[in-house]
């Protein structure tokens, strides 16, 4: 399990990462896989590795972002890992918006051995549950998407990109659909079906000779050779 650890205190950081390594070495003593642990005092350097980490342990209290604002942001990037927020000058647990409360958990300072323990189980069992991800990267921005989330992404006339998902409601922006297609095409199922679009097929309802409709209404026009390309993709699909 890969854990990381975000704290602007260096005596903190310090000590917590004295706490997970004993709590490896009980875990290797026991036949049980140790952990593998990374220890950040600054959020930049983690941002570009968020999506490996099963467990993201956070207090930022100097910082110009404080830790339940890094914690949001980092949901909302949608990766998969636990985000926990340790309280020590800051509760956490006192101003943390409703809305991201229950994705969170909260542990206090100076951390007990059993809180921990505690809160690693729970990071072990998210990450068995763990669903595969699409990284979907631009200059940016990165975004962690579950594979049957994404619908499609479209260029825009204003040079931006929209990406629809699934189950989110979301409507997300990028400037860039080059970008955007290095990042997705290497799935088997992401198509690029015309210049300015992608689609997931997963999420086709129905294939014309010179459009592509998909579940949530949306037609794209397609040339009658990338129509005879998804009728085929489809057709396997469906014999499976």
């Amino acid at each position: 399990m890969h854990i990381a650890v975000l704290d602007d205190d260096v005596a903190s950081r310090k000590q917590m990462e004295r706490l997970l390594e004993r709590a490896s070495d009980a875990n290797k003593k026991n036949g049980l896989e140790g952990y593998y642990i990374d220890s950040y005092g600054d959020y930049e350097p983690l941002h570009k590795r968020i999506a490996m980490y099963d467990g993201i342990f956070i207090d930022m209290v100097d910082s110009d972002m404080k830790g339940h604002e890094i914690a949001e942001s980092i949901f909302e990037s949608g990766i998969q890992g636990k985000i926990i927020l340790c309280i020590s000058t800051i509760n956490y647990r006192e101003i943390i918006s409703s809305e991201y409360a229950d994705h969170f958990l909260f542990i206090d300072k100076p951390i007990k051995t059993s809180d921990l323990e505690d809160t690693l189980k729970v990071c072990e069992e998210k990450r068995l549950d763990r669903e595969p991800q699409i990284e979907i990267r631009t200059k940016d921005e990165t975004l962690y998407v579950k594979y049957n989330e994404f619908i499609y992404a479209k260029a825009l006339v204003a040079g931006k990109t929209t990406i629809v998902l699934a189950g989110r409601g979301d409507t997300i922006y990028y400037k860039d659909i080059t970008m955007v297609k290095k990042s997705i095409t290497e799935y088997p199922f992401m198509i690029a079906v015309n210049k300015d679009t992608i689609i997931s097929t997963y999420h086709v309802d129905k294939v014309n000779t010179f459009s592509v409709i998909m579940d949530d209404g949306t037609s794209f026009p397609i040339s009658l050779k990338m129509s005879s390309t998804l009728k085929k993709i489809l057709a396997k699909k469906a014999s499976i």
